[in-house]
């Protein structure tokens, strides 16, 4: 489960993980591949569920690690008949020094 999610008409948009546990951890790892694997999922089911393909669904993920760095992923599948989706980094910030 994450720790925040945005909603939209009851189907999941945006995701938000936060590092936690121990720094160093292999854990901190793996709480973001955890969650990109279930934006990806999402990505596909949203688009499942959907009766117009013309505009795919996009989910947003976020991840926060122990250094409090930001990263923003995109999920989405360009082509709707193939399963393959497609993962954008599009932003990194660092948010405090």
């Amino acid at each position: 489960m994450n720790d925040f999610r945005l909603e939209i008409g009851h189907f999941p948009h945006c995701l938000l993980e936060v590092a936690s546990g121990k720094k160093g951890r292999l854990d901190d790892q793996t709480d973001c591949w955890r969650m990109i694997l279930q934006a990806s999922c999402l990505a596909r089911l949203g688009n499942r569920l959907r009766r117009n393909a013309e505009n795919p669904v996009v989910i947003v993920a976020i991840y926060i690690d122990f250094e409090l760095q930001a990263h923003m992923f995109l999920m989405y599948q360009p082509d709707v008949s193939n399963m393959k989706v497609r993962t954008r980094t599009v932003l990194f910030i660092k948010m405090m020094t």
